[in-house]
């Protein structure tokens, strides 16, 4: 991915160039040096190096280190929270998809065999390990790849 596509970095800039114009020629050494330390540990509230090796006092008037940290931490939370709604509509998906295999509906995608076959394995272990007799297993399994199956 490039530079320029991370998400973070593209709202630092953005968010720099609308709060402190005249950081932006600053802000690719900045960014080298953020990438360099992304948690920010070079910040320090005491004296010291700050992100750019130059003690605090010396940068507080500089936004686009804090700017940094601020975007990495709001995309990091985004993503997450898109992640979890994609989760759900996978999740729903998935479950529908199998309800339309259950159901024999006539529009569902086919069940490839070598899936079935470990799909009949994993029924036979399981009443096997239920002490079911071996048999009557293998009955379960094979009605449960049945249902699962070509009509």
């Amino acid at each position: 991915m490039n530079e320029d596509e991370r998400p973070e970095i593209e709202l630092a800039r953005e968010v720099v160039g609308a709060l402190a114009p005249a950081e932006l020629p600053l802000f690719p050494a900045m960014q080298r040096a953020f990438d360099a330390d992304p948690k920010g540990r070079g910040i320090r509230t005491g004296t010291g190096d700050a992100i750019l090796g130059f003690g605090m006092s010396d940068a507080a008037t500089l936004l686009t280190p804090i700017v940094l940290i601020a975007a990495k931490q709001a995309v990091t939370f985004m993503a997450l929270e898109i992640g979890k709604g994609l989760a759900k509509e996978v999740a729903s998906d998935i479950s529908a998809r199998v309800r339309r295999l259950i159901r024999r509906d006539p529009d569902r995608e086919p069940f490839d065999p070598a899936l079935l076959a470990q799909v009949r394995s994993i029924a036979e272990s399981v009443a096997l390990k239920s002490k079911l007799p071996k048999k009557r297993a293998a009955a379960l399994a094979d009605a449960i790849v049945k249902q699962l199956g070509p009509k």
